[in-house]
């Protein structure tokens, strides 16, 4: 089985070697799977898959689908992307901004709306479909906190999405795509204090009053065990 980790990047901007070295340390030593292909750039025709068995969506900081971003460009090649990878059965799983692309397109909607708004570090809680889930059920805790940095939010969902953890405004806050080897989340698994205090300084508007970003950043803090999601995604596909 071909072992490669392919991560999907939506960024051309300075985050982007930022997020690679995010994934990387998330995953630990997982990491030497690791290959990196842009969204926004980058071709991907079927032979790309030849020697990867699993891929990550990774997320995006200047890029928002609620205002149709990538709709007339590199969307429609990334879901005829995505529909290959469904064809191999190859594991995939979407990072906040993955998330969205990949419930986008299953007729999910996104949509900005400052009440689903979430920024910091906030508790997701499974749902009782995430006990037998081999990515989710082997947590050790039920509630726990993430790390979350978005904008945009799926709302709408299609009946086949099975919704495995919720927070307060978000009820797609992790996801698995029916029964496929395909899973998603809203918040970030490639994160930690450290790491989101980097991100957020690179893209300061995300903050709700600029003038307390300081305060904001001051009040991160690491998220074991959502940061254990990506490590146990890749050690699934391995």
């Amino acid at each position: 089985m071909p072992s490669n980790i392919l991560l999907v990047q939506f960024r051309t901007d300075q985050s982007l070697p930022h997020e690679q070295k995010c994934v990387s340390l998330a995953i630990g030593e997982e990491a030497p799977r690791l290959k990196f292909m842009s969204a926004i750039v980058d071709e991907f025709p079927p032979e790309v898959l030849s020697d990867v068995g699993a891929v990550i969506f990774g997320g995006s900081g200047e890029f928002f689908l609620s205002e149709g971003a990538g709709e007339n460009s590199w969307l429609p090649k990334i879901f005829a992307f995505i529909d290959e990878i469904y064809a191999r059965d190859i594991p995939v799983f979407g990072i906040c901004f993955g998330h969205q692309v990949m419930l986008l397109k299953e007729g999910s909607v996104i949509r900005r709306a400052p009440e689903l708004k979430e920024l910091g570090v906030l508790p997701i809680t499974l749902t009782d479909a995430a006990a037998a889930d081999p990515i989710f059920g082997v947590l050790p805790e039920k509630t726990f906190e993430t790390i979350l940095a978005h904008q945009d939010t799926p709302v709408d969902l299609p009946s086949h999405i099975q919704i495995l953890g919720s927070t307060e405004r978000v009820v797609a806050g992790a996801v698995r795509i029916g029964d496929r080897r395909a899973w998603s989340v809203m918040f970030h698994p490639d994160m930690d204090r450290a790491t989101n205090t980097e991100r957020v300084a690179m893209f300061p508007h995300y903050a709700e009053d600029p003038e307390k970003l300081a305060e904001l950043i001051a009040s991160f803090r690491d998220a074991p065990i959502a940061q254990s999601v990506l490590k146990n995604f890749a050690l699934f596909t391995k």
